[in-house]
């Protein structure tokens, strides 16, 4: 069962609770022989093919973890057995329960994988805080959003246009969470990808974090320095 897992590293992984939406952040590495052995089982022959043919051990890995997620989220909302789970899982895409009357989103980053699951419309988005170009941060966020992000700079705009790259820390770090409300609402609301992310704002208050489109809220915002990532949740209309 072992012959997808790689060389074992020690990671933060955790699952958290937050109302009846459950979400996890898991790092591959942290993948067990116990863990294979006990959701191996649950998953489809399809799916296990699929594993099969993988030839890349990254890539068995976060399919893998993914399935092993969801169904841990979804077993601890529903109260129903791990196994019970008819799923469909494409991290970073479509994703879908066809059994049970609920939303589910899985995003692959990394090592790591971010899952959320929810009776109504859900969405997680999670980024490494690291260093970024401005056009980046200025395909992405409003005006509004920039003034926020790089007031946490001690370059002036003008600077920060001519700098190759943004490398401070707090202006990574800010960068990162709006980049990860973006995700966030994008896969909650489910609009495509490509869809202009400025067409959705953000307004960070000092312990929460409102959303312009108030059909949507903001349930999670996290920064976990130990592994350098911010995730977001973002929730709403039950489906």
């Amino acid at each position: 069962m072992i012959w997808f897992l790689k060389k074992q590293r020690k990671y933060v992984s955790f699952t958290l609770p937050k109302g009846n939406m459950q979400y996890s952040f898991f790092n591959i590495n942290d993948l067990s022989e116990d863990m294979v052995k006990k959701y191996y089982p649950m998953l489809t022959e399809h799916k296990k093919n699929k594993l099969k043919a993988e030839s890349d051990s990254h890539n068995r890995a976060v399919d893998f973890c993914a399935e092993m997620c969801a169904r841990q989220c979804l077993s601890r909302e529903f109260g129903s057995p791990e196994f019970s789970f008819s799923l469909f899982i494409n991290p970073n895409s479509a994703c879908a329960v066809s059994n049970y009357k609920a939303s589910l989103c899985v995003v692959n980053e990394g090592d790591f994988i971010a899952c959320v699951t929810d009776r109504g419309m859900c969405g997680i988005g999670i980024c490494k805080a690291d260093e970024f170009e401005f056009s980046e941060a200025q395909a992405i966020c409003t005006d509004r959003e920039l003034r926020d992000i790089f007031s946490y700079s001690v370059y002036s705009f003008a600077e920060l246009i001519n700098r190759k790259t943004c490398s401070e820390t707090a202006v990574t770090e800010r960068f990162a969470l709006y980049k990860s409300l973006k995700d966030a609402y994008f896969r909650a609301s489910g609009r495509a990808v490509r869809n202009n992310f400025r067409n959705a704002e953000f307004v960070t208050g000092e312990d929460n974090i409102i959303c312009s489109d108030r059909l949507f809220s903001v349930s999670v915002h996290e920064y976990h320095k130990k592994s350098g990532y911010v995730l977001c949740v973002l929730t709403g209309r039950t489906k």
